[in-house]
């Protein structure tokens, strides 16, 4: 993370307006869990087969007799029409439910059917988290994820970081890789401030499906977030800030509108000509 993002993140913390810099279960919101495959895959290419590159040796597919390298014909009886389509399949597979593969193995058709377990939260060290949702006028329930560091007791500033442009959560259960993950794990920690992570229509748990929606959908999830984070106990609604990164961070003005905000932090991100830094 860049010294001008912290010196960003410091002065809102402590109170001083900015306008930013180019550059455990909770019950009642009625999401199910995105699932643990416990596999990766290799998507297809131009009329291929998507493949499997790898099975967690104990998963529940692997017990089931998927294999590296198996081919994959259809997921719930379905085909994979292209790449764009297998992801949406597999972001739409569930936990606790039960998945069935058509898989080629060497030029033999297999059945592979399994109940996959739900994936794990996020439980990052000195954090208080809560699973939420946010609803988008679009009618889809969008998984939202807020964070603040434990036994604090005070209204604290908060950042709400809107998703970039690819069909990937902002949620990293299984830990933070060097990049962006480790970005976002770091700002939750270090920054001394709520953070808000707000899944795209069909990523992570939210409803929907990413591959077909829209930019004003996109964006009026991101904006019912910052609605969510104005009202929340946990947050000063005087000193909450947008954060974005590359494709984001071109639209966070469009985002807060007539909403005001304490500032933008833009990280990689172009700007329309005009604005502010």
């Amino acid at each position: 993370m860049s010294r001008a993002v912290w010196r960003a993140l410091a002065s809102l913390a402590a109170g001083v307006v900015l306008l930013g810099h180019a550059a455990g279960a909770q019950p009642g919101d009625g999401l199910k869990r995105r699932a643990d495959l416990g596999a990766a895959f290799a998507p297809p290419g131009a009329g291929g087969r998507a493949r499997v590159a790898s099975v967690a040796e104990g998963s529940a597919l692997q017990q089931a007799g998927l294999r590296a390298d198996d081919r994959i014909l259809e997921i719930d009886g379905v085909a994979p029409r292209d790449a764009i389509h297998f992801g949406s399949q597999l972001l739409a597979l569930r936990g606790d439910s039960v998945v069935r593969l058509a898989v080629d193995r060497a030029g033999t058709r297999l059945q592979i059917e399994a109940k996959v377990p739900a994936m794990r939260r996020e439980a990052l060290p000195g954090l208080e988290t809560v699973y939420t949702s946010v609803a988008n006028p679009s009618g889809v329930r969008q998984r939202a994820i807020l964070t603040r560091p434990a036994g604090t007791a005070r209204r604290l500033p908060a950042i709400l970081f809107v998703p970039w442009f690819s069909c990937d959560s902002l949620e990293f259960p299984n830990g933070a890789r060097p990049g962006m993950s480790e970005f976002i794990h770091r700002v939750a920690r270090e920054s001394g401030m709520v953070l808000l992570r707000v899944d795209k229509p069909g990523v992570g748990d939210s409803e929907g499906d990413c591959a077909n929606s829209d930019l004003d959908t996109e964006i009026a999830g991101s904006r019912a977030g910052l609605e969510l984070l104005r009202g929340h106990e946990w947050v000063d609604p005087s000193r909450i800030v947008l954060m974005g990164q590359s494709f984001s961070g071109a639209f966070l003005p469009v985002i807060a509108r007539d909403i005001p905000v304490a500032g933008y932090v833009f990280i990689n991100a172009g700007r329309a000509p005009g604005w502010s830094a």
